[in-house]
């Protein structure tokens, strides 16, 4: 498997690199979805995961493969998107959501998770830490527009 990754900043698109992805573009340059196409000789990729679909999903409708599939992870607002894009490509977009997961599938996520922590493929970048009592504050940051570097975690402790 290849991995694409963007990023919307110079040190993002460092770290997107560093985790592992094997080209990486910055998301906020013109002509950066044509350049995708390029590196796929047209046929456009595979699998898309999506954490601001309200920025990219029409954008990833057009770069996504015949049968490809979208996974939206994230979203801040209203998107309007043409079903024929999803039509003539026979495309599949689905959405994932944690809290709507089974306790059984939460422990098997879990478990997946905590073996590639330990198997060295999962690598997690924690970019900033808040205590539980400050959740406001943490979601405030998070949505301050910082652009991301890694997860923003919520330290119960």
């Amino acid at each position: 498997m290849q991995v694409i990754g963007s990023a919307g900043t110079a040190e993002g698109m460092e770290i997107v690199k560093k985790q592992g992805a094997h080209y990486v573009f910055n998301h906020r340059e013109d002509g950066y979805m044509e350049k995708i196409k390029e590196l796929t000789d047209g046929k456009g990729v595979d699998a898309i995961m999506e954490m601001n679909a309200h920025l990219h999903l029409v954008k990833d409708l057009d770069i996504l493969s015949n049968g490809g599939r979208l996974v939206v992870v994230g979203r801040y607002g209203n998107i309007a998107i043409n079903p024929r894009d999803i039509m003539l490509k026979e495309a599949k977009i689905l959405g994932v959501m944690l809290p709507n997961s089974t306790i059984a599938e939460r422990r098997n996520i879990g478990a997946a998770i905590n073996d590639g922590i330990q198997k060295g493929w999962l690598r997690p970048l924690i970019w900033k830490e808040f205590p539980l009592k400050e959740a406001s504050e943490a979601h405030r940051f998070m949505a301050s527009g910082h652009g991301a570097k890694g997860r923003i975690v919520l330290n119960m402790i």
